[in-house]
């Protein structure tokens, strides 16, 4: 059931159904055994290869290029099937100098036959981004079973599959409910990344697992900057991640880094209340014009729709989670200075974490991912008393219960309202022809008093 169409924001109520009894997440295999702890590892930082502790390899820096991780698997008796992780970025699997089918990133489950053992390389390409080997768990080797827990993907009704929509990445913590609501986080990826770019980060699902925070993982439809339709897409998943396991409608948290950092404001910051809090990680919140983005977004006005900064006011009920280091050379830290004094002026809710000699860095994800789940897992939407909310978009429409309709003409809005008392008062509606209410918006049970304050033109109604 779609209940949710971009540029007319339902209230989360409508979005999120409490105990979906269509939880349906598909079985998908797995290893449920031992985990291997060495590997081989050949490339540019080991030319003759280098034995290692698998435990090690997310944390050792190496240079760019092509690594081959090598490992002997056993088999007979219980073991029967080894599963390779998703790393950044995983190419080929070899088993026994045969290549192995992976339609996707995602985990691979390689049935094996008799006793003895085995030859399995994985090839991972190492960027100057991670400059490390990260994957998302070790190789496990043990008996092949049915789950609805881990990593899988799932997919949904999109008109841009030829650019990466309609499937997204979900993983299902151990032993979790699919039919109780539960707390989500949504991750969006970075330049060049896909919806498997997270499931990479071992931090993030084994912290996941711990708090029973769901993890979704939707496509940015390539090197997007999350434009309005990417955005749309986004929303999309989230909507058919709600209906595969059962989400709490205000607890779902939003984060990214590099363009998913920034993708997480913009979004975040225009459909403020489906999210509890958005977490950025080094994103730029005004982006550059005379930079390789105006391939992108064309001109001022496009970078107007996906700008975070130019739309400040509508995180006043939105926290806010900054991390940015000092030392990035692709995304300048002043990103991320403006947009947090900004929130600060307007006395909105904001964390930064400026990370000293740092830089445009996976590690620097990784280091931060424990805690973002572990804030997750406490936050929720708030009943709001006031909206602010500034659109340069005309599918912008409504936010907290609150619905307006442009003035003809108007190319930028400004919406102020707030409750006090039994009463509503509509502060500002600049560009506005028309204010209306939900039912239940401020958490009223009755119709409340609407009052204009002087020189509001717009009708407003409950």
């Amino acid at each position: 059931m779609r209940l949710l169409a971009f540029g007319i924001m339902l209230t989360l109520s409508t979005l999120f159904l409490s105990g979906v009894a269509s939880a349906r997440v598909a079985p998908h295999p797995r290893v449920d055994g031992a985990s291997i702890a060495q590997v081989t590892v050949t490339g540019p930082s080991y030319p003759k290869g280098k034995v290692l502790d698998w435990s090690t390899l997310s944390t050792t820096a190496v240079k760019e290029g092509l690594y081959v991780l090598r490992a002997w698997v056993p088999s007979g008796g219980l073991i029967d099937a080894v599963e390779i992780p998703t790393c950044a970025v995983r190419k080929r699997i070899v088993f026994d100098g045969k290549p192995v089918a992976s339609p996707d990133r995602g985990p691979a489950v390689v049935q094996m036959e008799g006793q003895g053992g085995h030859d399995l390389t994985v090839e991972v390409s190492v960027s100057s981004y991670e400059s490390r080997i990260a994957c998302g768990a070790p190789i496990r080797v043990g008996k092949r079973v049915g789950t609805r827990e881990g990593w899988t993907s799932f997919r949904y009704a999109s008109d841009d599959r030829k650019v990466g929509g309609g499937q997204a990445a979900i993983f299902i913590p151990q032993g979790h409910d699919l039919e109780k609501p539960s707390v989500a986080l949504v991750g969006l990826h970075p330049w060049n990344g896909d919806m498997w770019t997270y499931a990479a980060y071992e931090e993030l699902a084994s912290e996941a697992n711990v708090r029973n925070v769901v993890l979704i993982l939707p496509p940015g439809l390539g090197n997007s900057l999350y434009v309005a339709k990417a955005e749309r897409e986004v929303i999309k998943a989230l909507e058919a991640a709600a209906d595969e396991v059962a989400l709490d409608q205000g607890a779902v948290g939003l984060w990214g880094a590099s363009m998913g950092g920034a993708g997480a404001t913009t979004i975040g910051f225009h459909h403020p209340d489906l999210f509890s809090m958005v977490v950025s990680y080094f994103g730029d919140s005004k982006y550059d014009m005379s930079s390789y983005v105006r391939n992108v977004l064309k001109d001022e006005d496009g970078a107007k729709a996906v700008n975070a900064l130019d739309v400040i006011e509508n995180a006043r009920n939105l926290p806010v989670w900054l991390i940015h280091g000092s030392a990035d050379k692709v995304s300048s830290v002043k990103q991320s200075d403006i947009l947090a004094a900004a929130l600060k002026q307007q006395g909105f809710e904001v964390t930064f974490d400026k990370v000293a000699n740092r830089g445009h860095e996976g590690s620097l994800v990784a280091q931060f991912l424990r805690r973002v789940v572990f804030r997750v897992e406490k936050a929720r939407v708030p009943n709001v008393t006031r909206v602010t909310y500034r659109s340069f978009r005309n599918d912008d429409a409504a936010a907290y219960g609150v619905h307006w309709y442009r003035a003809k003409g108007a190319t930028e809005v400004f919406v102020d309202v707030e409750r006090k008392g039994d009463s509503v008062i509509v502060k500002r509606a600049d560009g506005i022809a028309k204010i209306s209410f939900d039912p239940n918006a401020f958490g009223a049970k009755t119709k409340l008093k609407v009052v204009r304050e002087s020189g509001v033109k717009a009708e407003a109604v409950w």
